[in-house]
């Protein structure tokens, strides 16, 4: 099973032996052509659509998933879910929103490397170390009329860096915090779905 993240709404790829059970506002549909992902896409990216989640169905959800990599750009990136000494989560605060630091991978660059990268860049702060691989989550968004897919992989990291954050501002962070558990959950409510999967991830 695949999910994709369309303007915060999971749209699941999944095989025909999935559970079908009704749940609410949700849409379940069946491939049958490349042109159905060009409707769920568009249906997915309008604003006051009656469903929440979306099921496309398939006898192969790899397959599945190849042929919709295939009516997008795909643009690899990298983050951290980052925590300190108090076991304070570091979040930063970009374009209205709470979130992760995350960025782009660079030509030649390896995931893990890129995503250390981005955390010291873009939170002003150094001597991280990442403790394990996390997920990999998938979001899409428009640009002209393409529709892009960011892969973004996430690692499990601690900082021992007692510096004050400093955002990276000419990347539009406004702010850079830790945060305990119940700013955690203020901050949560205020972002994207897929950073919640993070956050939340075993």
């Amino acid at each position: 099973m695949y999910k994709v993240f369309v303007n915060n709404r999971p749209l699941i790829l999944a095989g025909q032996g999935i559970q079908e059970k009704y749940e609410h506002n949700t849409l379940f549909m069946r491939y049958d052509s490349p042109e159905t992902f060009d409707i769920l896409l568009k249906m997915g990216h309008e604003e006051g659509r009656f469903f929440n989640k979306i099921y496309l169905l398939h006898s192969d959800e790899d397959e599945l998933f190849r042929l919709f990599c295939k009516k997008v750009k795909i643009i690899e990136a990298a983050g951290g879910r980052v925590r300190d000494s108090k076991n304070r989560l570091l979040m930063i605060f970009r374009s209205g929103r709470w979130d992760l630091p995350k960025g782009k991978i660079e030509k030649g660059e390896s995931p893990d490397v890129a995503a250390l990268r981005e955390v010291e860049e873009e939170c002003g702060i150094g001597q991280l170390t990442i403790t394990r691989p996390l997920l990999i989550t998938y979001h899409t968004y428009q640009q002209g009329e393409k529709y892009i897919l960011k892969k973004t992989h996430w690692f499990e990291m601690q900082c021992a860096d007692k510096r004050k954050l400093v955002p990276q501002v000419e990347e539009g962070i406004t702010d850079v915090r830790w945060m305990d558990q119940v700013n955690v959950q203020t901050a949560l409510e205020n972002t994207f779905a897929s950073i919640v999967e993070v956050v939340g991830a075993e």
